[in-house]
């Protein structure tokens, strides 16, 4: 049954900041153990992982695990004992050792279309990714499959469930399909499905009260039992994968991707800033609260704000960063342009670049300070000169 929503439009002050009446009570985040469990590293999209990534970096190694030359997937997750998962190329999901070695390789069906999802890893290492025919499979540490989910719904668009699987801080799945929102419980069945009333093809992002926020066709909150909490219209053609704060702040790019807005978890606008560059769809937020986005197309600046929208610094890339950073416990933010992998302090200067031959998938932070990438050429695994 389609919900039906209350949209509510707003109308948003360019670089003002509304003062809120009262503070909201925030939930802790989930924790998990793994090194970088899914697509952002955590289920409220920041991109920040605990762990430091490396002083003086080096290529500690450059792996072809796949059958094509060059890759057409993501950079991999990383479990808790460090091994890796990805997609490598159309057909085959692989798992990795810490040095890159192949300890398993699964083949799926190819779809033409739709590029390869970053796979998610659960607490109990159970490991979740989208396949190819559409469907969620639940694998084991050791390949073994243990259930698949099938959408209830078919489509002729192709395989129904699009979006990297998102995990809940109660072990709910949350992957989007071209109906909505697909809730999927950790033994495989159905919870529920949010119609939307056409394909959400970005990943939700997922507050620690277990909230979920999805960005398409403006901002929409929904409870942890499917219903819908609050609808904003926020002049909203793109979808785009939203942020959390460390407050619970929601983060979403809007409009044309020209505008960068900030709401509240009761669906308050709190302040919006309009850039005359376009904005990167991503989002990341650092362990202070800073938010990161690129802004510009060819070229760019990596900007951070200020939790009430002030701008904190720029910093110029030589070509546009189109895949998400990942943020260290230091705060140093870990990007990509073209060419080169950047470390940037927290306060705007570079600390670091190393030459890669241009990034596929978006960095990732792994154990003893190594930094995964998938390049056009293979994975990579970037550490410390005089480490392992």
């Amino acid at each position: 049954m389609y919900l039906r929503r209350a949209v509510v439009v707003v109308s948003c002050l360019v670089f003002v900041t509304a003062l809120l009446g009262a503070s909201e009570q925030v939930a802790e985040p989930a924790t998990y153990e793994a090194a970088w469990p899914m697509l952002g590293h955590d289920s409220q999209h920041s991109f920040t992982s605990p762990l430091r990534g490396p002083e003086t970096p080096t290529l500690l190694w450059k792996r072809l695990p796949g059958h094509e030359r060059h890759p057409r997937g993501h950079s991999p997750i990383i479990a808790a004992d460090g091994t890796l998962y990805m997609w490598y190329d159309r057909t085959h999901f692989y798992a990795l050792t810490p040095d890159g070695s192949q300890k398993w390789a699964r083949t799926y069906d190819h779809c033409r279309g739709f590029a390869r999802q970053m796979p998610a890893v659960a607490q109990d290492g159970t490991v979740y990714l989208v396949t190819g025919e559409g469907d969620l499979a639940a694998l084991e540490p050791s390949s073994l499959e243990r259930w698949r989910f099938t959408a209830r719904k078919g489509s002729a668009r192709g395989p129904e469930l699009i979006t990297a699987p998102v995990l809940g801080p109660d072990g709910t799945i949350f992957v989007g399909s071209h109906y909505g929102l697909y809730a999927i419980a950790a033994n495989g069945r159905e919870k529920w499905l949010f119609e939307t009333g056409g394909s959400l093809s970005h990943a939700p992002a997922v507050a620690a009260d277990g909230t979920i926020y999805i960005a398409q066709r403006g901002l929409t909150a929904v409870a942890p039992d499917g219903s819908e909490k609050w609808h904003l219209d926020m002049d909203h053609p793109w979808g785009v994968e939203p942020a959390i704060g460390p407050d619970g702040t929601i983060y979403v790019t809007a409009g044309d991707r020209d505008r960068l807005c900030a709401v509240s978890p009761a669906g308050e606008v709190k302040w919006e800033l309009r850039s005359s560059r376009m904005l990167s769809p991503w989002l990341a937020v650092g362990p202070d609260g800073t938010v990161y986005c690129f802004a510009g197309e060819l070229t760019g600046h990596l900007v951070a704000l200020n939790p009430d929208g002030s701008r904190r610094w720029m910093h110029p890339l030589p070509q546009s960063a189109h895949a998400p950073p990942a943020i260290d416990a230091d705060g140093v933010i870990y990007i990509c342009d073209a060419n080169y992998l950047f470390a940037i302090r927290p306060d705007g200067t570079e600390k670091w670049r190393l030459r890669t031959d241009g990034p596929s998938g978006a960095p990732v932070i792994g154990p003893d300070g190594r930094i995964y990438l998938l390049t056009y050429s293979g994975l990579i695994a970037v550490g410390e000169k005089t480490g392992r």
